[in-house]
């Protein structure tokens, strides 16, 4: 079932009350949660990773570095803090990689402010990811978790080039490099206990986005993707572009769609 097209990508993810809002996979998660931050600029948005991002430019929002849980704290209680996003991390590497915050941090944290946006694991900037054995990391208090790809993985061959430790993905898959990756195989690395949803709370709800979604073509295969997710369990996925101005291309939901922490 289509919905009538939402304007903002909290909105197509139905967010309502979720506190923490997770993402994995590949093919935009950053542009995710900082698209995410700023839809939310009334409020006070805390955006963070478990594992390592590129470090904030000026337009993504204030950076601030934390030594530890008290400082982190401080940080999220701050009294002159009235709305807006801030990014939080525990230092940056010689590379201009954010080092973020434990998880069991973040679960503390999110008593403090509106919202939590989170990446929890890497993809080096591939459109699709298979994850480490200690990936993604998960924070417990996750009310949303968001699997991301981009829809130019779809059809092309699992090979390093195109795909984040194409190893790894062809053994989860029971594939050799250089299958195409069919909807069905992308809709089990996104979907699949062992990928990108690997850890994930009981609680949480899972809302797969499928990004660059930037023409016909890519539509209909995104659309081809969405029904296999769906047909796997998923009760709501988002088609997006997140590079454009207007970033919501369709939210499809399930005849049955459920009711989960983060739901309306």
């Amino acid at each position: 079932m289509e919905e009538r097209l939402p304007p903002l990508l909290t909105d197509a993810l139905a967010l309502g009350a979720a506190r923490v809002v997770a993402f994995t996979g590949g093919g935009g998660k950053t542009a995710a949660l900082y698209r995410l931050a700023r839809e939310r600029h009334a409020e006070r948005v805390l955006v963070t990773t478990t594992t390592r991002i590129w470090a904030p430019g000026p337009a993504e929002g204030p950076l601030t570095l934390v030594a530890s849980h008290d400082e982190a704290r401080r940080a999220a209680r701050d009294p002159a803090w009235r709305g807006g996003r801030r990014v939080l991390g525990t230092a940056l590497t010689a590379e201009g990689k954010l080092l973020g915050l434990p998880p069991e941090w973040i679960d503390d944290l999110a008593a403090a402010v509106d919202l939590v946006v989170v990446e929890a694991d890497g993809a080096a900037g591939k459109p699709l990811t298979a994850p480490r054995a200690y990936e993604p990391v998960i924070p417990s208090a996750t009310d949303v978790l968001v699997p991301v790809a981009g829809a130019d993985v779809l059809g092309a061959p699992l090979t390093p080039e195109r795909v984040h430790r194409a190893a790894e993905m062809s053994a989860l898959l029971g594939v050799p490099l250089g299958t195409p990756l069919a909807a069905d195989l992308v809709a089990r690395v996104l979907l699949d206990e062992r990928g990108n949803v690997k850890g994930a709370p009981a609680g949480a709800r899972i809302v797969p986005l499928i990004n660059k979604v930037d023409d016909a073509g890519r539509e209909a295969a995104a659309r081809a993707l969405a029904e296999a997710l769906l047909a796997r369990g998923a009760q709501r996925v988002v088609l997006a572009r997140l590079a454009s101005e207007t970033p919501v291309v369709a939210a499809l939901a399930s005849a049955a769609q459920g009711v989960g922490r983060g739901a309306k």
